[in-house]
């Protein structure tokens, strides 16, 4: 059973050694540890501390090979643990069935070669949201603040490139702006506005490294009616400019799969 005092864990499936290193060295100085097993041993496993998030390696894989996997592993979390603990799919930059992936359980997806400002951000999510998950049974009070913390993401995330102000957002869900405020720094460890720029910062650095919109357009797809406020704030979360970070993220495409590769992993 997962609890605040225990070391969290996440539990990597399929991943070859090098992306495993790379998680490992990333997570290890925020405070995560990780094991690794194929999704063959998954199912004879015995996890003393439940996982904050399951992350499978479909990097390489068709889309129907990554269903595949995607359900099997779903239907045995759900059976191992009586509710789904959040499954996270490690895919190219290039893949072009991430809403197959959706549909099959996964909750979320990182992009590989990995992004460490998103995949440290879906991970501290993720370990709140199961933290908060597992105590909601405490009192009704705390049950209406986190259902209050999750309805606010999930209309933050559908509209990324709207101006959205506190006031309309806790209009829209029947609240003051000073409970939706508390609740949200309660559940989510940080401020509306904190969580809706580093969204909009990694949905951003998405858009730079898999589409070939401008960084004008990028910006806009954000909520940023100003390119260059985008770019300054861009620069200032992954220290590199969005044509640089774009640039960067095509070199290490290339140099992973080889030229003739990245289009065949989409397919």
């Amino acid at each position: 059973m997962y609890t605040k005092n225990a070391e969290p864990n996440i539990c990597l499936i399929n991943c070859n050694i090098k992306a495993h290193r790379d998680i490992n060295m990333l997570v290890s100085p925020q405070g995560f540890n990780t094991m690794h097993i194929s999704d063959k041993e998954f199912g004879q496993k015995n996890f003393a501390v439940t996982p904050v998030a399951f992350l499978i390696d479909v990097v390489a894989k068709t889309k129907m090979v990554a269903s595949a996997m995607l359900d099997k592993v779903v239907d045995s979390i759900q059976k191992k643990f009586g509710f789904l603990v959040p499954v996270i799919a490690m895919v190219s930059e290039s893949c072009g069935h991430k809403q197959v992936l959706f549909d099959r359980g996964a909750l979320d997806y990182v992009s590989y070669p990995l992004i460490p400002a998103e995949l440290l951000h879906r991970l501290n999510c993720l370990k709140h949201l199961l933290t908060f998950r597992q105590d909601a049974g405490l009192n009704n009070l705390g049950n209406k603040k986190a259902r209050l913390a999750s309805e606010a993401v999930e209309i933050l995330r559908a509209r990324l490139s709207e101006n959205i102000t506190l006031a309309e957002l806790s209009t829209t869900l029947s609240t003051n702006r000073n409970t939706l405020a508390e609740a949200f720094k309660t559940h989510m460890n940080t401020s509306i506005f904190n969580w809706l720029r580093e969204q909009r910062m990694l949905k951003g650095a998405q858009l730079l490294a898999e589409t070939s919109l401008s960084v004008v357009q990028v910006a806009e797809r954000v909520g940023y009616t100003d390119g260059n406020n985008f770019s300054t704030a861009f620069k200032k979360q992954f220290n590199m400019s969005p044509l640089n970070y774009r640039k960067a993220r095509q070199c290490s495409a290339t140099a992973l799969y080889g030229k003739n590769n990245i289009n065949r992993l989409s397919l």
